[in-house]
């Protein structure tokens, strides 16, 4: 008989061929990611709200007290939303209490999504119900998106204008992500465009949401696992497949070109049609920048093979050729970190 497979999705538990996702029966965020055949969590999620000057409570000592930042979690609601071959996603709904007197500030409902055969976790928060408006200092008070991760020792990377880099401050600038590597594994935090993130500790990262003046309420995170290229990550989560129609001899007829990158840690900064004199003949120009700080060899492929290629400097006045791969296409070799126009002429 064909064997059974478990299901993707049951009660507060997500799994994939990689891992499985356990969600907390107290914040509905992840409690837990555990890797088949592994042990150790690789990384725990939830949300939380953060007061901006410390709460003294009583304690269960009469001469000492409790203090806290962080308002109280409570998972009021939790729903499988769907389970297939393919998909499967995990409703929660948690509502937050202030620790002084129990009063409710608001409430947020979390998707929790994965793929079958990705080894990423999709993250869908909205902000409901909100009875306290959030004012202050919007670096220490609002609601934020909240990571941990096992080794404090781990190297902790930014994006910095399209290109790798670390940090050694609190507070973090990264719109594109921030990749935590221990070793071989390396675990990428997507925010989708949101740049504005705060070390809460050795191990912990706060992803800021919603703080005084803002008024967005549904956000978006993505938890990719063991990428080698988290660059190219980043731009699959914000850019879509973009089509550039290119001008023909022929008035009526239009066209579009598809390019591909053989190195994924280079990037395509910028396409561009160079337009020329009708008889002349028909250039593109492509800036392509390495991202992690690794040589390249990196072939360009297109729908039409190019009759000559260059790169060139800023202003054109030097060319060095390059060679051309009817079947793997056009070899540009690139430096760590370098930034090169090439120009293709067809």
């Amino acid at each position: 008989a064909q064997r059974r497979e478990p299901p993707l999705a049951e009660t507060l538990l997500l799994r994939n061929k990689h891992f499985e996702v356990r969600l907390s029966d107290r914040t509905g965020g992840i409690q837990a990611v555990t890797f088949h055949g592994q042990r150790g969590n690789r990384v725990s999620q939830q949300c939380g709200f953060r007061f901006e000057r410390e709460l003294s409570l009583p304690s269960d000592s009469p001469e000492t007290t409790r203090k806290t930042h962080w308002a109280i979690p409570r998972l009021l609601h939790s729903q499988i939303l769907e389970t297939g071959p393919v998909f499967a996603a995990v409703e929660t709904i948690t509502e937050f209490l202030s620790p002084a007197d129990n009063s409710p500030i608001g409430r947020t409902r979390q998707i929790t999504r994965v793929d079958r055969l990705q080894p990423a976790i999709d993250i869908e928060i909205e902000l409901t119900d909100a009875a306290v408006p959030v004012r202050g200092n919007p670096w220490l008070t609002g609601w934020c998106c909240r990571f941990a991760w096992d080794n404090e020792a781990a190297s902790i990377t930014r994006s910095v204008l399209g290109q790798l880099a670390g940090f050694r401050l609190e507070r973090i600038e990264s719109p594109d992500f921030v990749e935590i590597a221990d070793g071989p594994q390396r675990l990428t935090i997507l925010s989708d465009g949101r740049p504005w993130h705060r070390r809460s500790g050795n191990r912990m990262l706060d992803s800021l949401m919603q703080v005084e003046g803002e008024h967005q309420t549904r956000f978006h995170f993505r938890i990719e696992f063991d990428q080698p290229s988290p660059l190219r990550s980043a731009e699959n989560l914000l850019s879509r497949v973009i089509s550039l129609e290119v001008p023909q001899k022929r008035p009526k007829s239009t066209s579009a070109w598809i390019l591909g990158l053989s190195a994924r840690n280079v990037q395509l900064v910028q396409a561009r049609w160079l337009h020329s004199a009708p008889q002349a003949p028909d250039e593109l120009s492509l800036i392509l920048s390495e991202t992690e700080g690794l040589p390249a060899n990196c072939h360009i492929r297109t729908a039409r093979p190019p009759a000559a290629a260059w790169l060139v400097n800023h202003d054109r006045s030097h060319k060095v050729l390059l060679e051309i791969d009817r079947d793997a296409g056009t070899l540009v070799p690139l430096r760590p970190f370098q930034v090169r126009e090439v120009l293709l002429t067809f």
